[in-house]
C-alpha cells in the first residue's frame, strides 16, 4: 500500500494529525509528512485548519476530527461536561493540566481556538474565559 495511502488510514482513524504526528509514526522527515499530507489535501480527502502556528489536517471539520484525536478527545469532553446551559468559564492552563496536555503556548493557543469553535461567543476575562 502506498503511504498516502498509510497516511490517509491514519488520518481518519485519529480524526485529526499535524505533521509532526505522521512523521513520527511512520518514521519519515516532518517534509516528506508534509508532502503526503498537502497531497492528500490537494485531492479533497483531508482538510487543513490552522490553529494558531499548528496546522491539522482532519478528516472532515475541525472539531468532530479533534474530537476524535487521542490528546484532543478529553479536552472536548471535559468542556461539554463542564458547559452548563450552553456556558463554561475556565481556566485553560488548568484544564489542559487537567485532562494531560502540557499547557504550553502552542496548546493554550489551540485550546482557545477550540473553544471558539465550540461556542459562539468568547471572551477572556482576567484568565479566566468565559464562553457561551
Amino acid at each position: 500500500m502506498p503511504r498516502s495511502k498509510k497516511v490517509l488510514a491514519f488520518v481518519r482513524e485519529r480524526g485529526c494529525v499535524r505533521v509532526s504526528d505522521v512523521a513520527v509514526a511512520f518514521g519519515i522527515t516532518r517534509p516528506s509528512a508534509a508532502r503526503h499530507l498537502r497531497k492528500l489535501r490537494d485531492m479533497g480527502l483531508v482538510r487543513a485548519y490552522a490553529l494558531g502556528p499548528v496546522m491539522y489536517y482532519c478528516d472532515g471539520d475541525l472539531l468532530t476530527g479533534l474530537s476524535r484525536h487521542p490528546k484532543w478527545r478529553r479536552f472536548v469532553e471535559t468542556v461539554a461536561a463542564r458547559a452548563k446551559n450552553g456556558r463554561v468559564s475556565v481556566r485553560l492552563s488548568k484544564l489542559l493540566k487537567a485532562v494531560g496536555i502540557e499547557p504550553i503556548a502552542v496548546n493554550l493557543t489551540t485550546a482557545a481556538l477550540l473553544l471558539r469553535q465550540i461556542f459562539s461567543r468568547c471572551e477572556k476575562r482576567g484568565k479566566v474565559q468565559v464562553c457561551q
